[in-house]
């Protein structure tokens, strides 16, 4: 009876000390005048943790794989009903997506399949709407960006752009705009269709072509 007691006991132990814990934050993206999502390290291992913080107050906690993002440069988008977060396993990114209620997992997005391994260019991971994600993905000589619609749970359209890095982007009147090469393109939300015109530019495609740093720009095929 003691030895099964001391055996309990060490098993106990071994499974509190093997626990994951949590570290240092990395990220908070404030989502309303009292909430928070709080992007924490895991200690002494490669994993991370999602909190959801309200009032001061942690209302959930999980652990989710290794973080993509890093301080000042998040990849957390927020929504009504989901709190998607950018991870990378195995040389690959994925969305990892968390019910915004609850924290419990809703499902997982894997990015770029449709190339090799993704590479960290130091540009923007991700922008965010109300209703949508836009994921900025790269690797040697592409770049990609998909529109994923978190209410629907899956993506709505891709484009690749080429092999310059995005080193900027925002939303502005129901457009993603990115920067690649010191140029400002220009991406409708609910389609993806790319506003090329000089209106929008002040140049044509053949002088944006022309003047990209980094690498040509990949045109989106018509329609």
């Amino acid at each position: 009876m003691i030895v099964g007691l001391i055996i309990g006991g060490i098993g106990s132990y071994f499974i509190w000390a093997n626990k994951p814990r949590t570290g240092e934050v990395i990220d908070t993206i404030k989502v309303g005048p009292t909430t928070s999502v709080v992007i924490r390290a895991e200690k002494g291992g490669p994993k991370g943790f999602v909190e959801l913080v309200e009032n001061g107050d942690v209302k959930w906690q999980s652990l989710i794989p290794p973080y993509a993002g890093k301080p000042g440069r998040p990849g957390v988008s927020v929504t009504e009903v989901a709190v998607a977060v950018r991870v990378v396993r195995g040389e690959r990114a994925e969305l990892f997506v968390l019910d915004r209620s609850n924290g419990s997992k809703l499902g997982g997005i894997h990015l770029g399949l449709d190339h090799g391994a993704i590479k960290d260019t130091g540009g923007p991971l991700q922008f965010g709407d109300v209703r949508r994600t836009y994921e900025i993905v790269a690797g040697d000589g592409w770049n990609q960006v998909v529109a994923i619609d978190l209410t629907l749970g899956q993506p709505l359209w891709k484009k690749e752009l080429g092999s310059a890095p995005v080193t900027a982007g925002g939303m502005e009147g129901g457009n993603l705009w990115l920067v690649q090469g010191g140029l400002k393109r220009w991406f409708n939300v609910h389609s993806g269709a790319e506003d090329r015109s000089m209106a929008r530019t002040g140049k044509s495609w053949e002088d944006v072509q022309r003047e990209a740093d980094g690498g040509p720009l990949q045109a989106p095929k018509s329609p």
